[in-house]
């Protein structure tokens, strides 16, 4: 049994540091982002926003650092917050505004286009 705990904690810690570190790209995306708006390249934006990273992977990972009581406390989990759709009235968090962000971004491309 103490072999299984073991093997499980091992999958949590890799899971906890895959989670982080797509955040990390996705933020490494933002930036590349704002690089895109600022030369006007709304194909580029429109790649980066369609990617799997923005699209599934950082909503994957916040959802699981949300869960990870047994890594991180309730004020940390309480900031990565809740799926945009889900949280009603309560605390949304990062998750929601990082979508919501994402959402009006995409749908604003090359709105201000010359």
């Amino acid at each position: 049994n103490e072999s299984f705990r073991n093997k499980n904690n091992n999958q949590d810690i890799v899971k906890l540091q895959n989670s982080i570190i797509t955040i990390y790209n996705a933020v490494e995306m933002i930036d590349q982002l704002k690089n895109a708006a600022n030369n006007y390249d709304w194909d580029e934006m429109s790649n980066l926003l369609q990617s799997q990273t923005l699209k599934y992977d950082l909503e994957v990972s916040c959802n699981y650092l949300r869960s990870a009581t047994q890594f991180l406390d309730y004020d940390a989990r309480q900031d990565i917050g809740f799926d945009w759709g889900s949280c009603a009235w309560r605390h949304c968090g990062a998750q929601a505004d990082a979508q919501e962000s994402l959402a009006e971004l995409y749908n604003s491309i090359g709105l201000f286009e010359p």
